[in-house]
């Protein structure tokens, strides 16, 4: 008995994505299976992995990430990449696993596994067997490990077949958290991963099939984890959020070249904050941790509460946190926290209620007393409006 020595090479490229995480378990079986065809003389003459046999024969799919794979590392390497699209949080979980992956499986020659029936597959090649190459149990003893593999099988395994049975632990390692019993989803969502089809997944689509399977029901997008759970998000046509729950506190960072980042929490007071986009995708609408910071016209400004934002990128109005002192051209003053404040799209300030007694000019061009609590709208200039 001996164990794996594939792993190395770092796999550096997939650092963004990398983060601690940590799953719960319990004592249950399950397992990988490969398709056997053997000679005459019951020589093995072909075997491939039950997933990628099912994608071949009964979907169609072509599995286009094998050729670009020097070995398992660098195969595994393109998987994420492709994952990484759709759910970071995911590439995150799955690379930590697969780092740890020889030291919690343990390779047994001159074995035959017994054959775990989770698979429910629906047919096979005439002549030919499904044949268990690894046995996961989550370990109950110390010193037990979590991945039994078929040592005879695994050594004829193409690169290809041995990322694609990996993942599909990993893969099966999820769904058992959640207390799925079978492999079929498994199986599906593994040989999707490895086709071109892959990426034409929409958010929605990819979000559906983890909910709808048994996976874990979240999702990261754009930084924060969103929930779920049936009655938990919505989707424009477009397949991008449109309404969410948040998982946990996060930040929200804007893809695309705007650098954009806003701190949000789970609750609003004491409600849940339902977490709203634009349909292409940026936030709209959400709740700010207290004295969480937001970039306005590249001054960090401090908010809480339910706040509201551009298209695109830029908060549009929420409520200050700490007093925000303003040097506009219709003079100097300071805005009051715990009240809304609005401002442009280009960050300047457009509403808000004043701290103390001030004289401010007008776009008219004259001066105007302005009283504590007032509440004064301004040009995008930066002038008072006339009332």
């Amino acid at each position: 008995m001996t164990r794996f020595s594939f792993l190395g090479s770092a796999i550096v490229i997939l650092l963004p994505f990398m983060a601690p995480s940590a799953y719960a378990g319990g004592s249950v079986e399950n397992g990988g299976n490969v398709v056997v065809c053997r000679t005459p003389g019951h020589e093995i003459q072909s075997i491939e992995l039950l997933d990628y046999y099912e994608a071949r024969v009964m979907r169609g799919l072509d599995l286009d990430y094998a050729g670009q794979s020097a070995d398992v590392s660098d195969g595994f390497r393109n998987l994420m990449l492709r994952l990484g699209r759709l759910s970071p949080d995911r590439v995150r979980k799955y690379t930590d696993e697969f780092l740890h992956f020889s030291d919690e499986a343990l390779l047994v020659p001159g074995v035959e596994l017994v054959t775990i029936p989770d698979s429910k597959h629906l047919f096979l090649p005439k002549g030919c067997e499904v044949t268990q190459i690894v046995i996961q149990r989550i370990p109950e003893f110390g010193g037990d490990k979590r991945y039994f593999v078929n040592a005879d099988l695994w050594s004829l395994l193409s690169v290809r077949d041995k990322v694609g049975l990996i993942l599909h632990e990993l893969l099966l390692r999820e769904a058992m958290e959640q207390g799925v019993e079978t492999s079929v989803a498994t199986r599906y969502l593994n040989s999707l991963l490895a086709s071109s089809a892959f990426d034409r997944v929409s958010f929605s689509d990819f979000a559906k099939i983890l909910s709808k399977h048994g996976f874990s029901a979240q999702i990261e997008y754009c930084g924060v984890l969103l929930d779920l759970r049936p009655g938990s998000i919505s989707f424009y046509d477009n397949g991008l959020p449109q309404f969410a729950r948040l998982i946990q506190n996060g930040i929200y960072r804007a893809s695309g070249p705007t650098s954009f980042e806003v701190p949000l929490q789970v609750l609003n007071g004491k409600s849940p904050a339902i977490v709203e986009f634009h349909r292409d995708g940026s936030l709209k609408s959400g709740a700010i941790v207290e004295g969480g910071q937001v970039m306005v016209a590249g001054k960090a400004i401090q908010f809480v509460g339910m706040a509201s934002f551009y298209e695109g990128a830029g908060l549009e109005d929420g409520v200050l946190f700490a007093p925000l002192p303003q040097s506009l051209s219709a003079g100097s003053f300071t805005v009051s926290s715990g009240w809304p404040v609005k401002f442009y799209p280009s960050g300047s300030l457009r509403e808000g209620v004043l701290d103390g007694k001030v004289v401010l000019r007008t776009v008219s061009g004259r001066l105007k007393e302005i009283y504590t609590y007032s509440p004064i709208i301004f040009s995008e200039s930066g002038l008072v409006i006339d009332n």
